[in-house]
């Protein structure tokens, strides 16, 4: 009977889930528009893109099922059946039984395949599973289960120092695609982010001064916003350098004042007066209130001009607790001073700014010697060594060091000295001391302190 027979379908008699896209004449785009508009949307658009073979332009063409206007999934996607359609990962348990294929060079569906040996009866239910490629990787790590996350200890986007190297390598690359643009097509890039993604991300933030400000707002739009403002800085000074080499009498006053206009509109002049409405305004981001999110995102501008100086802030495997707690409070109160405030004069914000920096200072440095001196006994303040060991402590990528090997048993705890010839020091205290060692001899190499 019919009940009896399997199925299966192989790569020869597939058949189709669904087109992928392009849903709409828009989700077509040139690679450096799609990976402005991906930056600028905090990374969301790459989790529902491909790349085809066909160019535009001479450009390589991406396949992008998102709205130009929030980065999120457009409502045309979402009635078509394979963005429901999972990947397996790096899951060994999981097997692909959806595979991609391209039409004509520019056009992505999905067909299933049901291989022999995974053959169904009636009645059987099974998940619709497709691997995105390689491809999809950068993606995978940000959400914490890429090669890099599963065997290499690197972080997902919820460790910020993780987040921070995948984000100052997104920013190193649009400044490389930004420099190597001429005049007209940085034009065409900038007419594409001023027709197709400022206006939206725009009206939200001007809404604040227009209506009464919302319980909670889109921390989408506030960093979108800011990311505008950045990439509109890059524009301007390749527009500068062009017209240097270039002249302007090749372009026409007209055009040249056009240009101009779009770049500054680019401009987030309105910060100080959102900044200032939204101090007690929420965001859609658990414990992480709007304001926190445009200081945060300024934090990430400023540690990636001196990511040269400050080797990879907030990683927990080279710099201590109280180390991130300096870097979070100091470039915190730059964004404040000098980006979020004009209430004062330039000067005046600067030379508060300078106080306040050495406030931190002062502060940080009686930490330090607060620590040092619990952690090497000449203090009393024996219930908090947990506290103050883990402020000066560094987290090991191979295993986390317990203080327990670090200090004999109290009335004294004492830390241990790894040079004590009279006293044998166990394996563990051993390595882990070693590994401090370690840690501090690169300090001193790299120059770092």
């Amino acid at each position: 009977e019919a009940n009896d027979v399997l199925f299966w379908s192989g790569p020869e008699s597939m058949f189709e889930v669904g087109r992928y896209g392009p849903i709409r004449p828009e989700d077509r785009k040139t690679e450096l528009n799609f990976s402005m508009k991906n930056f600028i949307y905090d990374f969301e658009p790459a989790e529902w893109s491909y790349d085809v073979d066909e160019k535009i332009l001479g450009d390589c063409q991406l396949i992008d099922i998102t709205d130009d206007a929030t980065g999120e999934v457009h409502s045309e996607a979402k009635k078509h059946t394979p963005i429901y359609v999972n990947e397996i990962g790096h899951n060994t348990n999981l097997c692909a039984n959806v595979r991609i294929m391209h039409k004509n060079d520019r056009s992505v569906y999905y067909y299933a395949c049901i291989e022999k040996e995974n053959a169904m009866k009636k009645g059987d239910c099974v998940e619709l599973l497709v691997d995105y490629g390689k491809l999809y990787e950068n993606v995978r790590e940000r959400k914490g289960y890429g090669i890099a996350n599963l065997y290499g200890n690197v972080g997902d986007d919820s460790d910020r120092g993780a987040r921070l190297q995948r984000n100052f390598a997104a920013r190193q690359s649009i400044e490389s695609e930004i420099s190597k643009l001429s005049v007209v097509r940085l034009y065409y890039l900038a007419e594409f982010l001023m027709e197709r993604i400022f206006p939206e991300i725009n009206e939200s933030i001007e809404d604040i001064f227009r209506h009464h400000v919302p319980s909670q707002l889109k921390s989408r739009f506030l960093v979108a916003r800011r990311r505008l403002h950045w990439i509109g800085e890059r524009l301007e000074q390749q527009l500068e350098k062009c017209f240097g080499s270039l002249q302007r009498v090749y372009f026409s006053s007209k055009f040249i004042t056009s240009f101009q206009n779009i770049i500054h509109s680019f401009k987030w002049s309105s910060l100080p007066g959102v900044f200032s409405a939204i101090q007690d305004t929420a965001s859609d981001i658990p414990n992480i209130c709007a304001k926190d999110c445009i200081l945060n995102e300024i934090s990430e501008e400023l540690l990636y001009k001196v990511s040269n100086i400050i080797p990879k802030p907030f990683d927990t495997k080279i710099w201590s607790q109280l180390g991130n707690l300096l870097i979070e409070s100091v470039t915190k109160k730059i964004a404040i001073h000098m980006f979020c405030s004009s209430e004062m004069s330039i000067e005046e914000r600067q030379a508060k700014l300078g106080r306040s920096v050495l406030d931190d200072a002062k502060r940080y440095s009686k930490l330090t010697t607060r620590c040092s001196t619990v952690l090497d006994g000449t203090a009393t303040d024996g219930n908090f060594y947990d506290y103050f060991f883990d402020l000066l402590s560094f987290k090991s990528p191979q295993h986390k060091v317990n203080q327990k090997q670090f200090f004999y048993k109290r009335p004294n705890k004492k830390p241990r000295s790894i040079y004590d010839a009279k006293k044998i020091i166990n394996f563990g205290t051993a390595s882990a001391l070693a590994e401090v060692q370690a840690y501090q001899d690169a300090v001193d190499v790299g120059f770092l302190e």
